[in-house]
């Protein structure tokens, strides 16, 4: 199709592919990557939010990217990432400064992108609008600066971890958590998880020997 004197034509929409790479070495996970991928199209009509929380030195991180790089064909839209340095010793990263980020990687042009964090999760809502993208929000805070973050459409997924409990993203909007432990300092079970308000629990993640 010609292109009318004058005018330009407006840049395809990028597709981020922002995973950081997958642990090479990355063994004896199976069951907790299996529980993890049974809440995809559990429930059409909601979007899946999943959260890791567990103290440091967990290998929560390491988890969730290797479980992004599986299930990254289910989101042929995209995958987004983020270290959110809730815990380091550096600012944390703010959820404004995290959306501006993601929405230059949704094409957004830098002098569109909204001055205020309320504008600027809108414009991010509805650029995911319709599409099946997955979201990795690690290393969070706190529910609080995750929640700007969390994707409105039910065809994108949203992956958190954090050291805290994030129990007002279980309660106010529906996350399942699930608790990662230090080797040799567990129960009968190395993983637990906590129901959002739609209730139930995904199977519990198996101990594994060292």
């Amino acid at each position: 199709m010609a292109t009318v004197p004058g005018t330009a034509e407006a840049p395809a929409p990028q597709q981020p592919r922002q995973l950081p790479a997958a642990v090479g070495c990355f063994t004896g996970r199976a069951a907790e990557l299996a529980a993890l991928s049974s809440l995809l199209g559990a429930r059409p009509d909601t979007m899946p939010i999943s959260a890791i929380c567990g103290t440091g030195g967990t290998g929560k991180t390491a988890l969730a990217v290797q479980w992004a790089h599986q299930v990254a064909g289910h989101f042929p839209d995209g995958q987004l990432y983020v270290n959110l340095r809730g815990y380091d010793c550096d600012q944390p990263v703010s959820a404004a400064e995290a959306l501006a980020g993601f929405l230059r990687a949704l094409s957004v042009p830098g002098q569109d992108i909204p001055d205020q964090l309320e504008d600027r999760a809108r414009l991010y809502r509805s650029r995911l609008a319709s599409l099946r993208v997955l979201v990795l929000l690690d290393n969070a805070s706190g529910s609080e600066q995750v929640r700007p973050l969390l994707p409105g459409d039910p065809g994108c997924t949203a992956m958190v971890t954090s050291r805290d409990a994030l129990a007002g993203l279980v309660a106010v909007d529906g996350a399942r958590r699930w608790t990662a432990w230090m080797p040799g300092k567990t129960g009968p079970m190395s993983g637990r998880c906590s129901p959002g308000r739609s209730g139930g629990c995904p199977a519990m993640w198996p101990r594994h020997s060292h």
